[in-house]
């Protein structure tokens, strides 16, 4: 059943691997809005689970599930928890998200087996677990002048990035156990039972390994080490999504090729579907059983198996003029899945382009700079690479992140000095990224001293 409320534009009713499954779109009263991050939620084995209504002029930008809730980020640096109907019913104490100071902003959420967690822009890490109420701080305490920027949680640990670039690793209990990277290069990480995968800002990943929390039939050294294991990339491409569930791991490349890395529990291969000529993947979620992708023009498909509670893989449908721009999916099922959707505005079209590009205003010669790039598509909210070039060769490059921003660190090293230097600027994330980036390029300067 799909329940009618304020800002519920659309609701239809989908038949998946025979059961109905309730489909709802949640967002604004005026279709006509264009970006505000309407989520789409698909039932699990306890419910509906489907967030407030944003406000007026604001948008949905990140969506994580559990099998009993989902939190919800929002433009304005609120997060939203919402229950299933079924947990809402039988629990007797329910987490909330802890209020905001003022001035501060919630920038990263993460939801996995019962716990979520929510990264403040102050850099405080606040970990819920579902079932009760309050919440708990265990992340170690960091030097002067750095926060954490994102966490990943699974099988009781955190994965955190820092803003200098270096990953934490440590479980939610605040027992003692932390690892922290020598290499400060990293801007995201998933993390599952015995490993963690940190992608750097090259493009290349990193395995780390870490212990398993408490005793379980999953914990096995040796499919820790087989699903970790990170393909070989082709010169010049990059990885620019990586997600896992601990049974198979999910790497999205700058190319628009997507690998899959390991079996499902039932010991099945999961096999990518090609993509139409022209068009690439840009995000994956892993599925209990398959994956979630989302292409370069706004579709959404999904390859694997049936789970265990009969759930396939196939995406609700949207309206003409709608696409998708990000996905959640609980790891160990097919349900409850979320979708990040928006409607296109008249005229628009699903390309990427380069809208806004900050840097420093003189740079001494052979230091780095800092380059900023926000990165515009109707499909494309994380994903893709940003590439810097200076007469033809590659000086820097970067992953866009979430908020369709690129950190960029460019090399002068190989500019003259006291002058202004003509440097490209293209982001890569078009299928084949190599015949695909001369609608995104941009030209820019970097004057040196």
């Amino acid at each position: 059943m799909v329940r009618r409320r304020a800002g519920v534009l659309s609701a239809v009713m989908a038949m998946v691997a025979g059961m109905t499954v309730s489909v709802a779109v949640v967002g604004p009263a005026a279709a006509d809005v264009p970006d505000r991050g309407l989520v789409m939620t698909l039932d699990g084995e306890y419910g509906t689970i489907a967030p407030p209504p944003a406000p007026a002029g604001v948008h949905y930008t990140k969506v994580s599930m559990d099998y009993t809730a989902g939190l919800f980020l929002r433009s304005d640096g609120q997060a939203e928890v919402a229950y299933a109907e079924g947990v809402t019913a039988q629990a007797t104490a329910l987490a909330e998200i802890p209020a905001l100071p003022s001035g501060m902003r919630y920038v990263d959420v993460d939801a996995q087996s019962l716990v979520g967690v929510l990264v403040r822009s102050d850099g405080q890490i606040f970990v819920l677990h579902f079932r009760s109420s309050g919440y708990s701080q265990p992340a170690p305490v960091l030097p002067a002048g750095i926060k954490y920027v994102s966490a990943r949680y699974s099988d009781g640990f955190i994965a955190a990035i820092r803003s200098d670039g270096r990953a934490v690793i440590f479980d939610r209990t605040g027992s003692g156990y932390v690892r922290v990277t020598k290499v400060a290069d990293y801007v995201s990480a998933v993390i599952a039972s015995g490993f963690a995968l940190l992608l750097k800002a090259d493009g290349r990943v990193k395995k780390v390994t870490v212990p398993f929390f408490g005793p379980c039939d999953w914990c096995s050294r040796a499919r820790a080490t087989a699903v970790s294991k990170v393909p070989t990339l082709p010169r010049g491409v990059r990885f620019v999504d990586v997600e896992t569930n601990g049974y198979f791991t999910a790497y999205v490349r700058s190319d628009g090729v997507a690998q899959v890395v390991g079996r499902t529990r039932q010991g099945k291969t999961v096999q990518v579907p090609s993509a139409p000529r022209g068009v690439g993947y840009t995000q994956v979620s892993v599925t209990g059983t398959g994956i979630v992708l989302i292409r370069t023009d706004g579709q959404a498909i999904g390859a694997g198996y049936t789970d265990d509670h009969g759930n396939s893989l196939i995406p609700p449908r949207i309206p003409k003029g709608w696409v998708f721009t990000g996905v959640s999916v609980y790891p160990h099922s097919n349900a409850p899945a979320a979708f990040l959707t928006r409607k296109l505005a008249p005229g628009e079209k699903v390309q990427t382009s380069i809208t806004k590009v900050t840097r420093p205003a003189t740079v001494t010669r052979g230091a780095t700079a800092i380059y900023t790039v926000k990165v515009f598509s109707a499909a494309v909210t994380r994903g893709g690479m940003v590439k810097v070039t200076y007469k033809n060769k590659t000086i820097g490059t970067g992953v866009v992140g979430d908020g369709a921003v690129a950190t960029v660190k460019v090399s002068t090293a190989s500019m003259p000095a006291h002058a202004r230097n003509k440097v490209g600027i293209a982001f890569l994330g078009h299928g084949n990224a190599a015949k695909s980036t001369s609608a995104t390029k941009y030209i820019g300067h970097i004057n040196t001293r």
